[in-house]
């Protein structure tokens, strides 16, 4: 049993033998070894960029990269996980737009000889920007559409702009004309309102946690429900507007609210919740009262600390006179009234046998409260009129004629604003700023270099009545958003510039409105 087991084993080792008789080629593999990422990158969404250079070596190559592959992409979600490719470049810098969240970074290298790959990652984890700034609405001229950006003000950190807020490029929506914000109260979310108006309509905004987004178009939650006939719904003005009391931003009405659509004005508490029922731009409560037509702006106290603001007035182009709401306690009524008009006045509430009509209004936010109207008469001459609206009464305080010859490119005007410093009146035409002071009648201009889109003040932010903003556009430059101040001497008309305040924006800029929450 020994020897043919012997036998048998040498058999099958001459066998083995023979099929060995060539010999083993062994190909060395280039083994890729990362260096460089972080384990974690903590971000702030749509403001950070997250710059990474790798180390990339190979057992073979060295540092020889020709011929490697790359390949950056984000990993999201768990189960139902997404995969975005962000670069294919070895060197990453890329502008964080993801959303408040986890994700993880993949990193890729590929030997284009073998197929082989090496992978590192990061964890990256996300916090919001947004919750206080300047938000920045306007046209993205490279897309054409709508596009919402924000001057954000992170903890411990430089001010920065954070673009696409919102965004834009699944709803495409088109011709930007007002973002309406109407400030915290008392945390409650259903009445903390962010609008967002373009020519495609009005959309009712949410902010929280972090992200812009649509609610609803306006009236999705029948906010607004009436058996007067009506246009199709959109929303021109929120009123009153948010104010600063001592740092407390907030609504300048802080128990009612007002909507401005293009036939409509409706006008009630917000106690409980945004319910209007009744139009306020008639004569009368009876039913059936024909509604007015109006001029798009609403002249009220906006100064006013009392936070009860019930009272305003609306220039009713039907009847070409100026009209108050009624108001009976801290309630105003659903309807309007004509002020009262005598010969010593300077100037009348009813404009018909002026020959006169409204083309701009403006609220001062001086300590007074001053509200201003710009009419023009059928001579093509401009007068101001300068009022009190409210909190209770209209009251005449001033008639001024613009004094053209002084004043160049008046009529021409692209963007008016009033200013809460004296009898200053801003203008703008072009690339150039105009200050005229309608008092003393003197006019200085100051060139901002490029086309102003818009002109904007800022009581707001820091309770100054100096401060306003000046968004410029260029196709070479871009959009960008000065701060600046207004002098405050009656006989100097300055302007001062604030260089800490300068942001460049891609957006040719339309409206700016402060956020704080």
């Amino acid at each position: 049993m020994k020897k043919t087991l012997l036998i048998l084993l040498a058999s099958v080792g001459f066998l083995s033998c023979v099929e060995d008789e060539g010999n083993y080629t062994y190909t060395e593999l280039n083994q890729i070894t990362i260096e460089g990422l972080e384990a974690s990158y903590k971000v702030l969404d749509k403001v950070d960029v997250i710059k990474i250079t790798p180390t990339i070596k190979g057992t073979l190559s060295g540092d020889d990269l020709s011929n490697y592959e790359y390949q950056w992409h984000i990993h999201e979600g768990i189960v139902d996980h997404k995969h975005t490719i962000i670069s294919h470049e070895k060197d990453l810098e890329w502008k964080v737009d993801l959303g408040i969240g986890d994700y993880t970074l993949y990193f890729t290298v590929k030997d284009k000889s073998t197929g082989l790959e090496a992978t590192a990652y990061s964890s990256i984890k996300t916090s919001t920007a947004i919750s206080k700034g300047f938000l920045l609405l306007g046209e993205d001229m490279e897309e054409g559409i709508v596009g919402l950006d924000m001057i954000v003000m992170p903890a411990g950190r430089d001010t920065t702009v954070a673009e696409r807020v919102y965004d834009n490029s699944e709803t495409k929506f088109k011709g930007a004309e007002k973002i309406l914000y109407q400030g915290p109260r008392m945390g409650n979310e259903n009445i903390e309102s962010l609008w967002m108006c373009t020519e495609d309509g009005s959309f009712r905004m949410s902010h929280h946690p972090g992200t812009v987004s649509v609610i609803s178009e306006v009236n999705d939650f029948h906010m607004i429900e009436t058996d007067y006939p009506h246009k199709e719904m959109r929303i021109k003005d929120v009123f009153p507007h948010q104010t600063n009391y001592y740092g407390n931003y907030w609504n300048c009405s802080y128990s009612y609210r007002g909507y401005m659509t293009e036939d409509m004005i409706v006008f009630g508490s917000i106690m409980q919740a945004e319910y209007y029922a009744t139009p306020c731009n008639r004569k009368s409560n009876a039913d059936g009262t024909p509604l007015f037509e109006f001029f798009p702006f609403v002249f009220y106290h906006e100064a006013s600390n009392n936070g009860y603001t019930t009272a305003y007035t609306f220039y009713n182009t039907t009847d070409s006179c100026f009209m108050k709401t009624y108001n009976a306690g801290t309630r105003a009524s659903h309807c309007t009234a004509a002020g009262n008009d005598y010969a010593t006045d300077l100037f009348p509430w009813n404009q018909k046998g002026t020959g006169r009509t409204l083309v701009w209004g403006g609220n001062t936010l001086d300590a007074t409260g001053h509200s201003l109207a710009l009419m023009k008469d059928e001579e093509g001459k401009y007068y101001f009129y300068k009022f009190v609206a409210g909190p209770y009464s209209m009251t005449k305080k001033g008639f001024y004629e613009v004094d053209l010859d002084v004043a160049p490119h008046f009529a021409e005007a692209s963007h008016y604003m009033v200013s809460a410093t004296g009898s200053i009146f801003m203008y703008t035409y072009g690339s150039t700023l105009y200050l005229y002071n309608y008092t003393y009648k003197t006019c200085e201009a100051f060139d901002m270099g490029a086309e102003i889109t818009c002109l904007e003040p800022d009581f707001v932010s820091a309770q100054s009545r100096t401060q306003f903003f000046v968004a410029t556009y260029s196709d070479s430059e871009k959009g960008t958003v000065r701060k600046m101040d207004v002098g405050t001497n009656p006989n100097v008309l300055e302007i001062k510039e604030r260089p800490d305040e300068v942001w460049k924006t891609r957006l040719r800029v339309k409206d700016i409105e402060w956020k704080t929450n």
